[in-house]
């Protein structure tokens, strides 16, 4: 990775190495308006000069060559959102670097044509019950990907979100691995709960924060801390829409009335309990805006299917695109989530809902040091998108926060955003610096 010299200032220096720090100093960021890709609305612009894929630039001091002599790297992706990162990072490491890579993720790592270890949905949940719930799938789940790995002989892990999973994977590799690095993608929040988890973010060889708050906070604690920019630059520049739910969703533009759009999840758990309510409010909305439902692809066949039914007997519309819902509604109602994000890349004003059992929300209540849900309102330090939790998701709250998205409220949503997206999303790709510091 290009360095400058010692003379320059720090805030010149994007995405800079900071190990062992305690001044704590200011992020820097790429400078200039990111281009958004657009296909919806507001016409937006396609950022075809950063799109992720990359083959070919810079070749790695680590690519020795193909077969058994390629740099192997284990890639941990036990989210969605994950799984995108991983497969835009994997395609990276192999295109520009040679790597051989072997990865535990869901749909996109396995399109992405490596071979995948095991498949996330053996480790999703949500909240605190549901994750003990599944605790002998993902006992079992683990130790295979222990043994896997183990057998891999990688020279560099790369852990992506999933703390749950991944920081025990961590302890469980990095004893019977010797001169391997681990690297860690988006890591736990423990600026919002479980600060303890930073003792093992120190151990690390590189960590990349998904927000420029949180690679402060990890600098000033002694973590090898890299930040430049969030891996969703990526995933959205690269994004192609599907051209039939396009469109359909022309179609309903067409109609001349306002678009909503729900999106209740990507998780079994998500999905029935925000869904009813959810449906409930789109039947006193339907008179006045059109409604569309995103039922997202990574969902089980048999959740999928409740969720369709459930739809088509109410005669709503509904499409697999989330990111193309997005670009063509005017305000929309979301599980909370990564979503969030992604609504500020598109300019979307949305409000937020999160139901857990009562078990998870004594456990957040008790244990979470944060106001806000919503990651945007996190970074704002303020309710900009509506926040609906547990009780408060109900239609009757859902239809208030939706008209007040509406309306003037909107505008103001938009704009407070848009302060957002340069600071989230730089010209140049995210991944692509990750894997400099991941093979360098």
């Amino acid at each position: 990775m290009p360095r400058r010299g010692r003379g320059q200032d720090d805030e010149e220096r994007p995405g800079r190495e900071v190990r062992r720090s305690r001044r704590g100093g200011r992020h820097a960021r790429g400078d200039g308006e990111v281009p958004l890709q657009g296909f919806g609305r507001r016409g937006r612009e396609d950022d075809s000069a950063g799109q992720a894929g990359l083959p070919g630039e810079g070749r790695s001091r680590w690519h020795i060559g193909g077969g058994d002599k390629a740099v192997r790297v284990f890639i941990s992706a036990v989210d969605p959102s994950g799984d995108e990162y991983a497969a835009i990072l994997g395609q990276v490491l192999a295109d520009a670097g040679g790597a051989r890579v072997l990865a535990v993720g869901g749909d996109a790592v396995e399109r992405a044509g490596f071979e995948v270890l095991e498949k996330l949905s053996s480790f999703s949940a949500v909240g605190l019950w549901e994750a003990l719930s599944s605790l002998p799938r993902f006992v079992r789940s683990f130790s295979r990907v222990v043994d896997g790995v183990r057998s891999f002989g990688p020279r560099a892990v790369v852990l992506v979100d999933g703390p749950e999973f991944n920081l025990r994977l961590f302890r469980a590799l990095a004893g019977k691995l010797r001169g391997v690095k681990f690297f860690y993608l988006a890591p736990p929040a423990v600026w919002a709960w479980r600060r303890g988890r930073i003792r093992a973010l120190r151990e690390m060889d590189g960590v990349f924060p998904l927000f420029p708050f949180e690679h402060r906070l990890l600098s000033q604690e002694g973590v090898r801390s890299f930040y430049f920019g969030h891996p969703l630059r990526d995933v959205l520049s690269a994004f192609e829409p599907d051209g039939s739910t396009v469109e359909i969703l022309r179609g309903l533009r067409r109609s001349g009335k306002k678009l909503v759009g729900f999106f209740p999840g990507s998780r079994r758990s998500e999905v029935e309990r925000l869904l009813p309510a959810m449906l409930e409010s789109a039947r006193s909305l339907r008179d006045r805006f059109d409604v569309v439902f995103s039922i997202f692809d990574g969902l089980s066949p048999e959740s999928k299917e409740r969720a369709r039914r459930a739809l088509e007997k109410e005669g709503f519309e509904h499409v697999r695109g989330a990111r193309e819902i997005l670009s063509f509604c005017d305000a929309g109602v979301a599980a909370s989530g990564t979503i969030a994000v992604e609504a500020i890349w598109y300019g979307t004003p949305l409000a937020v809902g999160y139901r857990v059992s009562p078990l998870s929300a004594l456990a957040f209540k008790l244990l979470v040091r944060t106001r806000f849900v919503a990651m945007p309102n996190v970074l704002l330090g303020e309710e900009v998108f509506p926040e609906l939790l547990q009780r408060d998701f109900n239609p009757r709250r859902i239809a208030r926060a939706l008209d007040s998205l509406l309306g003037d409220r909107g505008d103001w949503v938009r704009e407070r955003i848009s302060a957002l997206r340069e600071e989230l999303f730089p010209k140049t790709s995210v991944l692509r610096r990750v894997s400099e510091v991941v093979l360098g």
